[in-house]
């Protein structure tokens, strides 16, 4: 998807610095945080038009590596209070994800993509098992205000 906030969301909020390297999620991690302080809106005529970068994604192992992990960020940012069969239903989502991507990969071997991507994605759950990623979000730039009351005075 495609978003837009206004200017002075960016006072208290800031995409996360976790998700350097592949950004998959930061948008949805961002307005779950958004939607604690302002309404979200969504517009379904909006058309956007979305080129991808060539070297915007990674390789099928680190693309499915940190797919898992910043998932994981996500939902346990998020989710809190789950049950044991909300965390058991959530990781043997990623188990079955590594599945269809290797059944996807013996009906067109030529992909080895979807294999790696398979491999990656049970990496990145053996790899948060034996260390979960743990991280402390800065605080917002205090720049943005500098900006926002500039920007304001300038439209006075």
């Amino acid at each position: 998807g495609a978003s837009a906030y206004r200017r002075e969301v960016f006072v208290r909020h800031r995409f996360s610095e976790f998700f350097q390297g592949y950004a998959q999620g930061e948008d949805v991690e961002m307005s779950r945080r958004i939607a604690r302080d302002w309404a979200l809106l969504e517009c379904g005529d909006a058309h956007v038009v979305h080129d991808h970068a060539e070297t915007g994604r990674p390789l099928g192992f680190e693309r499915g590596r940190m797919t898992v992990r910043n998932r994981t960020f996500i939902w346990r940012r998020h989710n809190t209070g789950v049950g044991i069969a909300d965390r058991l239903r959530y990781w043997c989502d990623h188990l079955f994800s590594a599945l269809y991507y290797v059944g996807v990969f013996l009906s067109r071997p030529r992909q080895i993509h979807n294999l790696t991507y398979a491999f990656g994605l049970v990496a990145g759950v053996v790899e948060y098992g034996i260390a979960p990623p743990r991280y402390v979000e800065p605080a917002a730039r205090q720049g943005y205000r500098a900006d926002l009351k500039l920007l304001n005075e300038g439209a006075a």
